[in-house]
């Protein structure tokens, strides 16, 4: 903003334009019928075209004024055909003789420009840009916008409102020479909302341009709506086959908190994005399936990333403060119903009249998918949260310096491909760079080092087997991630896992509705009437799903021993049953496991690097009140299943490992018979009395799977399986198991068994409480000092439900 004391205004130079009578201020084209812009006229504004033009001229033009920063077209033929002529200045007789077209202009055309106006709801002196065209108010000295006028058509520091016509964009800057503070606007803007933005009877300094490619990406001012056209942001990468990953990061600016922010961001046939006040919701397409996150009351930027991945779509936000991390959300995937007439377009909507919405930053990026896992600096918390997403030097751009991943982010196509491209990111549009790396610290808060399982990811792509897909992991002994989109993996794909899976899909799919037809005793009749007769004995509804359950069992039995076949999908369907209970218990559910099989599928990690150990007491109900006991400790032991190239053990060593091995073996064995009784199985169905007696039964039926699966985990003896013992007083109270899945950087919590008498009874007197815990702490301590990355479990999530990103280690029930 300057004070305009240097404006050009003289009783010479009035004089000199007084042939303009009042339109010098008014931003319109006018054509005269004799020269020295004199005589009869006619007018016409921004974007107006003519074929053929004003008769009652009969093509006599003898000047034309056209104010500074207007562009027109003229032709020689009707249908702005034949010869043309582009014109940014007032022109005489003599310059249309030169041009060839007096008496011969048969039509015009004026290009679209956005109209800058002295008072509000765009009244009052008037000056209109064309594309490409600027104007600096206060210290032009080339001609106002390549214009030969001497005097400004509005003055410095007058603009009230701006008119934007549909395919622009304007640029304003408070200050001369073109500097910040500035803000891109799309859309008409008005006195009130210039005033919230404090540019009101502000601006100094103009510029102009079409709407192309990724338009509007810094400081952009949605006042109602925002498109992003994909493909034309892409431009030629959008289609590139090579770039598996295309990313969309939107950096929104969250003033004063950001309390009342109110909007929406949608792929079209997509998900949506939701910010209510202080409310994160991402949605899917069909609005059924929603995950909703508390948004932090003090930050001052909300930001998204957007991956597409062919049909599926990953969202996660950031929110920061001073450059700093404040908190982010799992990535969440879904699925994207694209249809192939329809132009992929990103909206963005804002939904509070009263308050412009400013986007600070869009960026457009995108990668091969070959991501560089094992570069993990995690020196820092900062760094360790960088180690938690996919889309690190994605990240950077959002808290600019911390992840120090600068080397990640190529802006040359050439070089990109040229290169190593692993853990690499092609930068395609936004004027964003990030900054250099700079020491940062991260933003104190007090839940940061609680030692909690963060959720990082949330499955909504393969929701109909969300019991299914964790059980046959565990069946088939690989690592859940290997079955999810979320992350590149690099195991071979056990042959078990599909056949195992469409097993367990598709009987789900048919006898899931009931527990009645979905239990273990019906689950192996079904197996076995197909391997004797050929079909389930049973009249479905789905007949094609009956007859996908039938080839996939009469083709596993075929490729191996009927033996083998049955036990490997009875202990998947064990782990799915075990799954099924702790969704049912936790979230006191009735829900059909059909039903369940359906729900989105979380995944929860506990970061090793950041681990804090902390011993944990006993805890043992004294007078119906739980009290510490101080004087106690639990005893812990660690027993891995090692691999054969770090089995180097002493004889000692060995002899006390085969021991415990053998307690644990005696004492699963005894609560499996303490869990015998009335469980749920085929005698229990939809109508089993609710409240304590539905619970029992549920607790019976889930301990006696536990126990079963530890006990056959046991008897095979697999290396990278760990078993944590806890003992209060010599006696083993708690067995938690976890399994490296032959990675030695992803561990997962696998099951978890407690003493009969506790789980069943958990208010008795002499009850004890917070083995499990201490267990999975020491767990934790252990493949911390191993070197292990992760200590991660699975969790399946009901829909429109605030998301709980933080757990302790007892968010699974313990049995």
């Amino acid at each position: 903003m300057k004070i305009t004391n240097k404006l050009l205004i003289s009783i010479v130079s009035a004089i000199s334009f007084s042939a303009y009578s009042n339109d010098i201020n008014d931003a319109k084209v006018c054509f005269y019928e004799l020269e020295n812009f004199s005589g009869e006229s006619f007018c016409a504004y921004e974007g107006e075209s003519q074929s053929p033009i004003n008769s009652d001229f009969d093509n006599e033009i003898k000047s034309i004024s056209i104010p500074p920063g207007m562009v027109i077209t003229l032709y020689d033929g009707i249908d702005f055909s034949g010869i043309e002529k582009k014109l940014k200045n007032d022109v005489n007789l003599k310059d249309i003789k030169s041009f060839g077209l007096y008496n011969k202009i048969n039509s015009y055309r004026i290009d679209p420009a956005v109209c800058f106006y002295t008072e509000d709801k765009f009244q009052g002196d008037s000056m209109c840009l064309a594309a490409s065209q600027h104007i600096d108010l206060y210290s032009d000295t080339e001609g106002f916008a390549n214009s030969e006028r001497i005097i400004l058509p509005i003055r410095n520091d007058s603009i009230k409102s701006i008119k934007v016509p549909i395919g622009m964009m304007t640029t304003i800057y408070k200050n001369d020479n073109f500097n910040a503070p500035f803000f891109e606007l799309t859309e008409n803007i008005n006195l009130e909302k210039l005033k919230t933005l404090a540019m009101d009877n502000q601006l100094t300094s103009l510029k102009v341009s079409e709407k192309k490619g990724l338009h509007c990406n810094q400081k952009c001012i949605i006042l109602e709506k925002h498109e992003i056209n994909l493909p034309e942001s892409f431009g030629e990468y959008w289609h590139d086959s090579r770039l598996v990953n295309k990313q969309v990061i939107l950096s929104f600016n969250s003033r004063g908190g950001g309390g009342n922010d109110e909007y929406q961001i949608n792929l079209k046939n997509g998900p949506e994005i939701s910010i209510l006040k202080n409310e994160i919701t991402f949605s899917d397409y069909n609005m059924i399936t929603k995950f909703s996150f508390n948004r932090i009351d003090n930050l001052d930027n909300l930001s998204f990333i957007l991956q597409i991945e062919k049909d599926v779509v990953k969202v996660q936000y950031i929110q920061t403060l001073d450059d700093q991390l404040i908190d982010l959300s799992p990535i969440t995937s879904f699925k994207w119903q694209k249809m192939i007439d329809d132009i992929p377009t990103l909206t963005i909507q804002n939904k509070n009249t009263d308050k412009p919405l400013i986007l600070n930053k869009s960026i457009i990026t995108a990668d091969t998918g070959d991501q560089n896992w094992e570069k993990r600096d995690i020196g820092n918390i900062s760094q360790i949260i960088c180690a938690f997403t996919p889309f690190l030097n994605l990240y950077n751009y959002i808290v600019q310096g911390t992840c120090r991943q600068l080397d990640g982010i190529i802006f040359s196509a050439d070089q990109y491909f040229n290169s190593n491209t692993k853990g690499k990111t092609l930068h395609i549009a936004g004027k964003s760079r990030p900054l250099k790396p700079s020491s940062l610290t991260e933003k104190s808060t007090d839940r940061r080092h609680e030692n909690k399982m963060i959720l990082t990811y949330i499955d909504n792509v393969n929701n109909n087997q969300s019991l299914s897909l964790p059980a046959v992991a565990k069946a088939c002994m690989v690592s859940i991630h290997s079955l999810l989109s979320t992350r590149q993996t690099r195991q071979v794909r056990p042959q078990c896992i599909d056949w195992t899976l469409e097993i367990m899909t598709d009987f789900t799919l048919l006898f899931g509705g009931s527990l009645r037809t979905w239990n273990t005793e019906y689950f192996g009749r079904i197996i076995q009437s197909i391997i004797t007769t050929g079909s389930t004995g049973v009249a479905v509804e789905n007949t094609e799903a009956e007859k996908r359950l039938s080839e996939a069992v009469k083709k596993t039995v075929m490729s191996q021993s009927i033996d083998s076949a049955i036990s490997q999908i009875k202990s998947a369907f064990d782990y799915a049953q075990l799954n099924y209970l702790s969704y049912s218990l936790f979230y006191s559910s009735d829900d059909t496991p059909s039903h369940v099989e359906q729900l989105p599928l979380g995944i929860y990690e506990l970061l090793l690097a950041s681990f804090v150990y902390k011993p944990t007491l006993p805890t043992i109900i004294e007078h119906s009140e739980p009290v510490e006991q101080h004087e106690l400790a639990f005893e812990i032991e660690v027993l891995p299943s090692l691999f054969p190239e770090d089995a180097k053990l002493s004889d000692t060593e060995i002899e006390h490992a085969q021991t415990l091995r053998r307690k644990i073996s005696e004492t699963i064995a005894q609560w499996g018979q303490q869990y015998q009784g009335t469980h749920t199985n085929d005698d229990v169905d939809e109508e089993i009395d609710s409240g304590v007696n539905a619970n029992l039964s549920k607790l019976l039926h889930a301990g006696h799977i536990v126990t079963g699966i530890i006990h056959r985990r046991l008897v095979i003896n697999r290396p990278g399986e760990i078993y944590v013992v806890v003992k209060l007083r010599g006696e083993i109270i708690a067995i938690v198991l976890a399994d490296r899945f032959n990675n030695r950087d992803e561990v997962e919590l696998v099951a978890s068994a407690t003493l009969p008498d506790y789980v069943l009874s958990p208010h008795n007197e002499g009850t004890v409480r917070g083995a499990g815990t201490a267990a999975v702490y020491e767990l934790a301590r252990y493949l911390q000092q191993q070197g292990a990355k992760t200590l991660f479990s699975e969790v399946i999530s009901q829909p429109s439900a605030r998301v709980k990103q933080k757990v302790g280690f007892t968010f699974k029930s313990e049995f």
